[in-house]
């Protein structure tokens, strides 16, 4: 099996690669900024050609929306093109986020225009797809002070600083262990596409708030955590009415607990427990 990353240098990226070269029967193509331009849809054909699965991985965070939009949105369009063109026998995974549920987050607003165009390539052209909303993604390699509250405590903590926590700490999330997320994108590159059923979530299905993710760290770290809190509000996410259970790939669950996923990331990433 023939499969292309983007993404590939990053969190979940580097995870996944890891994974994938273990298994004899998979070989992969990484995207190479140097001569591959998503937003020039010829100059994907030599990245996507021959391909049996493309993992898009790619994308943007904390800029600007305009920059959100181009990378996020017009930046998936390109590659759907060039699948089209060149790979339409391909299937393309998509890394979503459950921020599409937050009417608030622009970030959330770029995702799910780039699943609304997977499931436009989907109906037009035939094209095969999976899309994969993440929850808060943490483990070792993460990077602090982006996208995980996770990391970023525990780099304070390693580095003797407070943590530092916007309103009272009330604010929940749910929060998945990075294997069980690579568990989930290999069950998508296994399994074929059901058109009817093409977005899962992917989280560990449970809502934490920030106060007990702190009490967490406490529990496997020696010296006291020191926990500074703000006026600034941070909001809880909304969650649609329906369990996130419902929306879990079909055969697949997640197996690693806030607990011992935090554990697991002193561990390996600061070499303590």
């Amino acid at each position: 099996m023939k499969i292309g990353i983007t993404g590939w240098n990053g969190f979940i990226g580097s995870h996944l690669c890891k994974t994938l070269l273990k298994q004899s029967d998979k070989s992969l193509v990484l995207f190479d900024k140097s001569k591959h331009n998503f937003l020039s849809p010829i100059s994907l054909k030599s990245f996507v050609k021959d391909t049996d699965v493309i993992v898009h991985l790619a994308g943007a965070f904390r800029i600007q929306n305009y920059d959100l939009y181009r990378i996020n949105v017009l930046g998936t369009l390109g590659l759907l093109d060039a699948m089209k063109k060149y790979a339409p026998k391909s299937k393309i995974i998509f890394a979503s986020s459950i921020q599409v549920y937050d009417t608030n987050s622009f970030y959330g607003y770029s995702k799910k225009k780039g699943e609304e165009l997977i499931q436009y390539y989907i109906d037009e052209y035939n094209l095969h797809g999976v899309i994969l909303r993440f929850s808060n993604v943490y483990g070792p390699l993460c990077k602090p002070y982006a996208t995980s509250v996770i990391a970023t405590f525990l780099r304070q903590y390693q580095e003797h600083k407070p943590l530092y926590i916007h309103g009272n700490g009330k604010q929940k999330r749910d929060y998945i262990y990075i294997s069980d997320v690579i568990g989930a994108l290999n069950k998508a590159i296994q399994n074929a596409p059901n058109r009817n059923k093409q977005i899962f979530d992917v989280n560990s299905g449970k809502m934490t708030s920030l106060n007990d993710v702190v009490s967490i760290i406490q529990k496997y770290c020696r010296e006291k955590v020191i926990v500074e809190y703000s006026s600034d509000r941070m909001r809880s996410l909304k969650m649609p009415r329906k369990n996130f259970k419902q929306y879990w790939l079909p055969n697949w669950y997640p197996t690693t607990s806030l607990l011992t996923g935090i554990k697991k990331t002193l561990r390996m990433e600061y070499g303590s427990s």
